[in-house]
């Protein structure tokens, strides 16, 4: 379950190479796109890496996609995940999707305007409802999604954090592995 600018492609990669994986199947779930529902105005090549009937059949995943959908691909399904402390995550977020390019964005269609509203202030784009869905407790998003207290457009209310943070702790304990990356025996632990 790789939670955008958490190390996921590093870590992807370096099991990939320890297990002589192949292939990985990456892409992204519905969870990540919040509210948006513009999909027709995406390329078809943009398309191809949205999984929002399900998953092809693979072996191994290493994309955007939340435990429910990892879940769902088989009863015996291993699902690891990498934390980041937040506020770097955000950080790391904000200024990746600063750094895209038109010719990178190309083929988007309406989700480049989500993507760019991070060419504003940092404070700008972390007030957006619009955002919300990629800097409001991702990592919370992607362990509960699909979640009646977890607003797809919105930020999730104040009140409700313990509740969520409590079920999202639960879900993480029934996984193979998670860790943060900050963690100096992260590599060690995940060996």
């Amino acid at each position: 379950m790789h939670i955008q600018k958490t190390s996921g492609q590093a870590v992807a990669a370096g099991l990939a190479k320890q297990f002589r994986l192949q292939s990985l199947i990456g892409g992204f779930d519905r969870s990540v796109f919040g509210a948006f529902d513009r999909f027709d105005t995406l390329s078809a090549s943009a398309l191809a890496s949205i999984h929002v009937n399900g998953l092809p059949r693979g072996k191994a995943f290493a994309g955007h996609m939340s435990y429910s959908t990892l879940s769902n691909l088989a009863p015996d399904v291993q699902i690891m995940t990498a934390l980041r402390e937040p506020r770097s995550r955000l950080l790391s977020l904000w200024m990746y999707c600063r750094g895209r390019t038109d010719d990178q964005l190309e083929g988007w269609g309406a989700w480049q305007d989500v993507v760019t509203l991070s060419h504003g202030s940092l404070s700008e784009f972390l007030n957006r409802d619009e955002t919300a869905c990629l800097t409001d407790n991702i990592a919370v998003r992607m362990l509960l999604w699909p979640h009646p207290l977890i607003p797809q457009g919105l930020p999730i209310e104040e009140r409700y954090d313990s509740l969520l943070v409590s079920e999202a702790s639960e879900r993480l304990k029934g996984m193979a592995f998670y860790d943060v990356i900050e963690n100096p025996a992260f590599v060690s632990n995940l060996g």
